[in-house]
């Protein structure tokens, strides 16, 4: 397997794993942003998944989300696994750093 196809395959399951899981929690309206500041994930990500996830329809010039609960519980089975559950993370051995800019670090 090549590691870089691995990685990228992850990043997609673990993206659409957060949006999914906001959005089964979800009742009423909810935005890109919404997510965003749930999840801390950047909105262009959140858009890219729900244009993967096909929950994303365009209408009279506007972007909005369009997720069926039905929808959204079926594509959460899928990416939560026969467990049905996600892998738990234990926040105390989460470290968070900001991104520095510096040379080479950003191009």
């Amino acid at each position: 397997f090549d590691p870089a196809v691995v990685l990228l395959r992850a990043a997609v399951v673990w993206a659409a794993a957060q949006v999914l899981d906001v959005l089964r929690d979800c009742r009423g309206d909810i935005s890109v942003q919404d997510i965003s500041d749930r999840t801390m994930m950047m909105p262009s990500d959140i858009l890219e998944t729900l244009k993967q996830l096909n929950l994303l329809q365009y209408w009279k010039g506007s972007h909005y989300i369009a997720a069926n609960p039905k929808v959204v519980e079926e594509y959460w089975r899928i990416y939560s696994g026969a467990g049905g559950r996600w892998l738990e993370v234990d926040l105390k051995c989460l470290h968070w750093q900001p991104l520095t800019a510096g040379p080479g670090r950003l191009k």
